[in-house]
């Protein structure tokens, strides 16, 4: 299917304004407003997921929706239709992400986790956040970055695998390529001492007969 346009409407309000440009006031002394509706085009083609889970699908959006920014979006969408349909859900979302995050951090294991580790053939216990300072230090760092990467070995092994994602999609005939090459392989080193050294932590911290799963 070849690229298309669709018609967004945009309805918000807008303060009315006498012939020398200022606000009309009503009745109780603020300003007037009045609705104003317009249509804005907007031309939809495919994007293909470059990492992750879904990576070489297809899915459609905005044109060069990469260069958006909030001015743009602002343009399209009242404030608080993104607010309230957009932002916050997904802000919702992130919070949701980054509790599980911290709570990791924090000790937390599952019965999947349990499940999971019986697979590999290791004992583990299901067993709730351990740690408040941790779960509270954890989720304060993600929160401030705006970033769903605790320090569980969950979250190290996700962030090096989709590293190691981003590697393989890097174009070999670029001009940066070994730049880019290079920086992406010291992230990864990174976050592999990481691992190592919560291997070592949780090791430590876990009775012999009681192994933590990856």
């Amino acid at each position: 299917m070849k690229e298309f346009e669709i018609k967004v409407k945009k309805e918000e309000e807008v303060p009315v304004l006498d012939p020398q440009g200022k606000p009309v006031l009503d009745d109780k002394g603020k300003p007037k407003k009045d609705k104003k509706t317009e249509e804005i085009p907007v031309q939809i083609s495919t994007i293909k997921v470059q990492k992750g889970k879904g990576a070489g699908t297809e899915y459609w959006a905005p044109k060069k929706v990469s260069t958006f920014n909030l001015e743009f979006l602002l343009s399209l969408f009242t404030e608080t239709e993104l607010v309230d349909k957009l932002f916050r859900p997904k802000f919702k979302q992130f919070c949701a992400v980054i509790t599980n995050e911290a709570a990791y951090d924090a000790g937390r294991r599952t019965a999947a986790d349990v499940k999971e580790a019986a697979k590999e053939g290791k004992k583990i216990i299901e067993s709730p956040i351990q740690d408040e300072e941790k779960f509270i230090d954890g989720y304060t760092r993600m929160f401030s970055t705006l970033s769903a990467r605790g320090e569980s070995r969950v979250g190290l092994t996700r962030a090096q695998n989709e590293l190691l994602g981003e590697f393989t999609d890097l174009d070999e005939n670029a001009e940066d390529y070994q730049e880019r090459a290079l920086a992406i392989m010291a992230k990864v080193r990174k976050i592999r001492a990481a691992l190592a050294e919560k291997v070592t932590e949780d090791e430590e911290e876990t009775p012999a007969d009681v192994k933590v799963a990856a």
